[in-house]
C-alpha cells in the first residue's frame, strides 16, 4: 500500500475517535452516554447492572476522552505510518481492557466496541510499501 493511501486509514479512524470520544470528555454528557449504554443493554436483554457514575468515575472518563481527542487531533493535524502502527497498539491495549471489564462484569455491548477497534487496527497493521514508509517518517518528524 502506499503511504497516502495509508494516511486515510489514519484520518479514518482518527474522525472514528473524534465522533466516539468527543462527548466523554464532557462532564455533563457521561451520565447520559452511559444511561444510553444501559437502555441498550437491557433492549438486548443483556441485563448488566449499572450504577450512576460518581464525580471521580466522571474525571476519569472525562481524562480518558480527552486524551482520545488530542490522540486524534495529532492523527488529523499528522497522519503517518509511525503514529498509525501507534494507534493499533493503543486499540489493541484498548481491547484487551474491554474484554477484561465484560469478564468481570460490564456489558457485552463492550464487545461490539472491540470488533469495531480491531478492524481499525487490523488497517492500520497493513503492509506500506518500505520505500514509501521511509520518506512517510522523514516528512512527519515533529518539529517545533
Amino acid at each position: 500500500m502506499r503511504v497516502s493511501a495509508y494516511r486515510k486509514i489514519v484520518i479514518g479512524c482518527a474522525v472514528y475517535d473524534l465522533v466516539a470520544t468527543t462527548a466523554l470528555a464532557v462532564p455533563i454528557l457521561v451520565p447520559m452516554i452511559v444511561s444510553l449504554f444501559e437502555s441498550l443493554d437491557h433492549a438486548l436483554r443483556f441485563d448488566t447492572n449499572f450504577i450512576s457514575p460518581d464525580p471521580t468515575t466522571i474525571f476519569l472518563i472525562n481524562l480518558a476522552g480527552c486524551s482520545v481527542v488530542i490522540w486524534a487531533l495529532v492523527r488529523l493535524r499528522m497522519p503517518s505510518v509511525r503514529l498509525g502502527r501507534f494507534d493499533a497498539l493503543y486499540r489493541g491495549m484498548i481491547v484487551l481492557c474491554q474484554i477484561w471489564a465484560v469478564l468481570h462484569g460490564a456489558t457485552p455491548l463492550l464487545l461490539g466496541v472491540s470488533v469495531v477497534l480491531l478492524g481499525m487496527a487490523a488497517l492500520e497493521l497493513l503492509p506500506v510499501s518500505e520505500a514509501t514508509e521511509i520518506a512517510d517518517a522523514r516528512s512527519t518528524r515533529i518539529s517545533a
